[in-house]
């Protein structure tokens, strides 16, 4: 669906690529690659925006990137590689440079965004759709190279699923691998202690040819990143990946999350993350992770609501120490370890006369 945060991911997903670097959490498999980002949608400044800004979030230089992404953006760069009144739909010329210009530059991803600014086609029709994703097949193996193109569901309130794809079916069905995307349900980013004005969402492997099925989502979030261009400076949106409701706790072991039992206990610590005395200070050295750190403090965040939802840790309300009123607190709730047993072979029979 429109407005989840598509054109980001890709973003963050070619420079991922580009640079080798599990930027989300995802292992880049034969080291960097080659990637050609060719959107349609955006203006090329914008789109120049945007990537400087994920790159700038994950700490990259032009040296990690080298020359393996190559940017195709605006109006200047429109791609028309079919149209309704072509006998036969399908431009040939345009597929054949597209050939040459992928080897020439030795492109391992190409990436098309969206794909309905790529044709001059009925995209209700199935015969027409059929052949232009075939020729996008054919590209494919005649180069050597992946092809991703991106496509929009119907407009829906609904979790989508590869059946939401707008227009003909022969898309999906043509397509090797669908990927969809969706936003958190409001239950989820509760679960997740995240705030309902945040941009979450999930991709989830929906179809897939030739391998078993893939039904975990990946998460990630919106965060804003100022490029301090200013003033005013402007502020983008960029994705960062973080664990999904499925995660903890089950991911720690009992020891893990006794020990942040045992470091809150009795303190009252703050449950918001704006507190000076928050909760989630005390949990990052056992959880491994840097409070100060965006994305790993979202993590932190997450885990807190986590252990809270599953009783381990208890929110509850107590007198703030300076304002005068209450304020949500973290408190220890069931316990993670078993009691430890004392020693009950003694018999306390008391004193015996000799």
């Amino acid at each position: 669906p429109g407005g989840v945060g598509k054109t980001s991911l890709l973003i963050a997903e070619a420079l991922a690529m580009a640079s080798g670097r599990p930027l989300l959490h995802e292992i880049v498999h034969g080291g960097p690659q080659r990637i050609w980002l060719w959107n349609l949608e955006e203006p090329e400044d914008e789109l120049a925006r945007r990537i400087q800004a994920t790159a700038l979030h994950h700490a990259m230089s032009a040296g990690d990137i080298g020359d393996r992404l190559f940017v195709n953006a605006g109006p200047d760069n429109a791609l028309l590689t079919a149209s309704a009144t072509m006998p036969g739909y399908v431009h040939e010329e345009v597929f054949s440079d597209l050939e040459r210009e992928i080897q020439k530059r030795g492109i391992d991803v190409l990436v098309i965004d969206p794909f309905v600014s790529s044709h001059a086609l009925d995209e209700n029709d199935n015969v027409q759709i059929d052949r232009v994703v075939k020729r996008w097949s054919r590209l494919a193996q005649a180069a050597r190279c992946a092809v991703h193109i991106i496509h929009h569901t119907r407009k829906s309130d609904q979790t989508v699923a590869s059946e939401s794809a707008r227009g003909a079916k022969a898309l999906v069905d043509a397509a090797r691998m669908v990927r969809v995307l969706n936003l958190a349900t409001a239950e989820e980013l509760a679960t997740m202690n995240l705030q309902p004005h945040m941009r979450v969402f999930h991709a989830r492997r929906d179809k897939q040819n030739l391998s078993a099925g893939h039904d975990e989502r990946s998460w990630y979030v919106l965060q804003s990143v100022s490029l301090g261009n200013g003033p005013p400076a402007d502020d983008v949106g960029v994705v960062a990946a973080i664990e999904g409701p499925e995660s903890a706790p089950n991911q720690f072991s009992a020891e893990t999350i006794g020990a942040i039992q045992q470091v809150l206990d009795g303190k009252d610590r703050g449950y918001d993350q704006r507190a000076s005395d928050w909760a989630g200070i005390d949990m990052a050295p056992i959880l491994k992770l840097n409070p100060e750190d965006k994305a790993q403090r979202l993590r932190i965040r997450h885990t807190l609501g986590l252990l809270v939802q599953q009783a381990f840790l208890v929110r509850a309300d107590a007198p703030h120490p300076r304002a005068g009123r209450t304020r949500p607190v973290v408190r220890v709730g069931k316990p993670a370890l078993p009691p430890q047993s004392s020693d009950s072979s003694v018999d306390e029979c008391g004193s015996v006369d000799a």
